[in-house]
């Protein structure tokens, strides 16, 4: 069976218990960044042939299985060893300001790919649920720092300009005072 991204993102989403035994064989499941919905419990639950996802950026994208107190969504898919991030996550990291913090988190972004091919088959949501979880607490950190950065650096402008603008209202008083002394001077 050969399906298109979309359908088989589709497929899986609208499938009612969640198990998805009928799409075993696919290998690659791209959601899209404005996905809404959480993904369910055991959605691609035994996809052995699954090697690659493509997720949002964002909290609350996994439902969690409070009866076995863990993630369980790409249960038992042991080719997934891949995870990608969809949508502008790229482009905002490429604008903080600092270089370490765009270097720590695209290293952090790619380090799930390097420990998911050692995580046992029954643990890599839970992993990936992890991975999230500090990326997302990394991300907020910078994007606060970075804020605050910004905001000093209006506050400094904003004090040069007036600044500024004092030393011209000074430099124009300071000179109609000479004018009105020379005038004086001369009339005298």
């Amino acid at each position: 069976m050969h399906l298109s991204k979309a359908h088989q993102v589709t497929l899986c989403l609208r499938h009612s218990r969640g198990n998805i035994l009928s799409l075993r064989y696919i290998t690659n499941i791209e959601f899209s960044e404005r996905l809404e919905e959480i993904i369910g419990e055991y959605t691609f639950f035994q996809c052995a042939q699954l090697q690659r996802i493509a997720i949002p950026f964002k909290r609350g994208l996994f439902a969690y299985n409070y009866a076995r107190m863990m993630y369980c969504q790409f249960e038992y898919c042991e080719q997934l060893s891949t995870v990608e991030l969809v949508g502008g996550i790229h482009k905002t990291v490429a604008s903080l300001h600092m270089e370490s913090w765009k270097t720590d988190m695209h290293e952090g972004i790619k380090c799930i790919n390097q420990v998911l091919p050692n995580i046992p088959a029954d643990e890599k949501t839970d992993e990936i649920s992890l991975w999230m979880a500090r990326l997302i607490h990394k991300f907020y950190r910078y994007k606060a720092e970075h804020c605050r950065y910004v905001n000093e650096a209006t506050a400094l402008l904003e004090l040069a300009l007036w600044k500024a603008a004092l030393g011209e209202k000074e430099d124009n008083c300071a000179e109609g005072k000479t004018k009105k002394i020379k005038v004086d001077a001369e009339s005298a």
